[in-house]
C-alpha cells in the first residue's frame, strides 16, 4: 500500500515559522485534491442548525449520537472539543458522517467533574474554539489505534486523558471546578493570542509539521486548503498550549527528511466500519498516526512523532 507514498509525493515544505520555543512548517499542495467531495465542518453545521449532538438514552462516556440533517457529510476532526450535553467531550478520531444520516461516534470525556445535563438538556450546544491539546490527542490517536488493532474498536485510555488535562491544570496554576480542559484555554488565551499573532497561512497550504524546543510533535495533512484554512486557527492553538507548558530548553533538532521518509515507510492497516471511507492505521519508526481516506483522496492525515 504506496497510499502515503503517493500522497507526500505532491506535498513540498514552505518556510520555517517559529516564535519562542514552537516552530511551524507549512506543508504546501503543488496540486489541490479538487476530485474530493464537499462536506461540512462542525461549526459550519452548528451554525446553520444542521446538526444535533446528544446523548445516547441516559447518556454513556464514550458515545454520542450525531444526526446530521445537512444534504452535505459531515467532518469532525480528531480532537475536536464539544461543549455541553452532560459533560464535555473531545472526538477520538476523524469520522466522516453521510448527508442525512445518524451515527453513534466515539469520544473521550475532558471534563471529569461533571455528569449534569444544565440548561442545554443533554444536547452538545457548541465546538470550542480549540481542539484538544497536543498531549491529549496524542494519547487519543496512540490509544484509539491500538484498540483497532486489538479490539476493532475506537475506544481510547480515559484515564491517561483526565491525567494529561489534570497535569495541564496543575502546571498553569488554573483554578477549575469540574476539572475541564476547556477552561485552560479560557485562562491562557491572552498568551495563546501572542502565540497565533506569529504564524499565517501560506498560499496552498494544506498542512503542517510542529516542533516544540526543537522536536517534532505531529504532521497534520488535509486535503482540501479551504479545510485546513477554516481549521488552522483551532489546530495551532492544540500546539500552543503545549508550548506555553514546556520550557524553552536546549535540544537536538530533529530532522524533518528523517521524519518524512519514515512516513513513507510507515506499515499500513485499513479498518472501513465507522462513517464513510476508510481509517488508516500508520505506523513507523519514529512515528503513530492515522489517515482518513476516501476513493477520491485523503480527507485528515494526523501522525504524532513517537
Amino acid at each position: 500500500m504506496q497510499v502515503i507514498s503517493c500522497i507526500l509525493q505532491d506535498i513540498e515544505l514552505g518556510r520555517r515559522q517559529s516564535y519562542d520555543n514552537l516552530t511551524v512548517y507549512p506543508l504546501l499542495a503543488e496540486t489541490e485534491a479538487s476530485q474530493l467531495p464537499d462536506y461540512l465542518l462542525l461549526d459550519e453545521a452548528l451554525n446553520k442548525g444542521l446538526v444535533e449532538i446528544r446523548e445516547i438514552g441516559k447518556g454513556r462516556v464514550p458515545e454520542l449520537l450525531v444526526i446530521n440533517n445537512a444534504d452535505q457529510d459531515l467532518l469532525f476532526i480528531s480532537g475536536e472539543e464539544l461543549l455541553g450535553a452532560k459533560q464535555n467531550r473531545t472526538v477520538n478520531l476523524s469520522v466522516l458522517i453521510p448527508a442525512q444520516s445518524s451515527l453513534n461516534i466515539p469520544v473521550s470525556c475532558t471534563e471529569r467533574g461533571r455528569w449534569q445535563e444544565g440548561k442545554n438538556k443533554g444536547k452538545i450546544r457548541e465546538g470550542a474554539a480549540h481542539y484538544s491539546s497536543s498531549q491529549v490527542r496524542r494519547v487519543l490517536l496512540s490509544s484509539v489505534t491500538d484498540s483497532l488493532k486489538i479490539k476493532g474498536t475506537y475506544d481510547s485510555d480515559q484515564v491517561s486523558i483526565w491525567d494529561s488535562i489534570d497535569c495541564t491544570i496543575r502546571d498553569f496554576g488554573i483554578v477549575s471546578q469540574t476539572s475541564a480542559q476547556s477552561d485552560i484555554f479560557k485562562k491562557k488565551e491572552a498568551d495563546i493570542k501572542n502565540y497565533l499573532n506569529q504564524f499565517f497561512l501560506e498560499s496552498g497550504q494544506t498542512g503542517m509539521i510542529s516542533m516544540i524546543n526543537g522536536k517534532i510533535r505531529a504532521l497534520e495533512l488535509f486535503g482540501k486548503e479551504e479545510t485546513f484554512k477554516k481549521v488552522y486557527p483551532k489546530l495551532l492553538r492544540s500546539y500552543i498550549i503545549e508550548a506555553m507548558k514546556e520550557e524553552e530548553t536546549a535540544y537536538v533538532k530533529d530532522d524533518l527528511d528523517v521524519f518524512l521518509e519514515d512516513l513513507e515507510r510507515t506499515k499500513l492497516s485499513a479498518y472501513n466500519h465507522l462513517g464513510k471511507g476508510k481509517h488508516i492505521v500508520i505506523e513507523g519508526s519514529l512515528q503513530k498516526g492515522m489517515a482518513l481516506m476516501l476513493e477520491e483522496g485523503l480527507v485528515h492525515l494526523c501522525s504524532f512523532r513517537i
